[in-house]
Order: structure tokens, then C-alpha cells, then sequence
């Protein structure tokens, strides 16, 4: 459907009040884009560190989970 800007999909977006979707959201994008880096760099290390990739992988569920 498309946004009519006498409707209220145009007024909302007129006013600034229309959001997009999160998965559409730039900042969110870019965000869940930082996060797979971070989560790649904390496997790799724990890879590095000694852990078997299964473990690693555990470890890694929780991006900021530092238990072993």
C-alpha cells in the first residue's frame, strides 16, 4: 500500500511520527552489523585462546558473556 500523503500514513510521515520497520531501520543495520563483528572477533580469539569451535560457538550465544 502506498503512502498517501492525505492520509494518515502521510500525515504520520509528514510529522516525522512514521518509523520504519526494525529491520529497515539504518541504525539498527548498522548495529546488528557491529554485533556480527564483534561476535566473529570474540570466536575467532576464543578459537586462538584454545577452545574447540563448538565451544567457541557456545561462548559466543551471548556476545558479552564472559563465563567459561
Amino acid at each position: 500500500m502506498k503512502d498517501n500523503k492525505n492520509g494518515i500514513d502521510g500525515l504520520l510521515n509528514n510529522t516525522g511520527l512514521k518509523k520504519t520497520s526494525l529491520g529497515d531501520d539504518p541504525e539498527t543495520i548498522e548495529l546488528m552489523k557491529s554485533v556480527a563483528r564483534l561476535s566473529k572477533i570474540k570466536y575467532d580469539e576464543l578459537v586462538r585462546q584454545g577452545f574447540s569451535e563448538s565451544q567457541a560457538l557456545e561462548l559466543c550465544k551471548n556476545l558479552m558473556s564472559m563465563n567459561t
